[in-house]
């Protein structure tokens, strides 16, 4: 919980303000679901969905103020690159 407020007052005090928060769900392990551990499917769960409920919690009153908005995009290009990691991850905002 620590770390999500911390993000969140870090991009403040740098920017002043937050008017759009991007969001990209981007875990996933390289293993067939059947073989995952519940510790495995634990990890994917907060580091794709917990953590940005989150840092959405921390950012909302902010981004109320500036009449901002929440993007949710989903890719695996960080951690997965490939020819089409760009198109894919801009094809998720459309």
């Amino acid at each position: 919980n620590y770390k999500h407020r911390k993000i969140v007052d870090e991009t403040i005090a740098k920017f002043q303000d937050l008017d759009h928060l991007v969001l990209n769900h981007g875990m996933m392990p390289v293993k067939p679901v059947r073989d995952m551990t519940p510790e495995l499917v634990e990890k994917v769960l907060l580091g794709n969905h917990v953590s940005h409920a989150m840092i959405a919690k921390h950012g909302l009153d902010h981004l109320i103020k500036s009449k901002g908005q929440i993007s949710v995009m989903c890719s695996t290009s960080g951690t997965n690159p490939g020819f089409f990691s760009i198109e894919n991850s801009q094809c998720s905002c459309l």
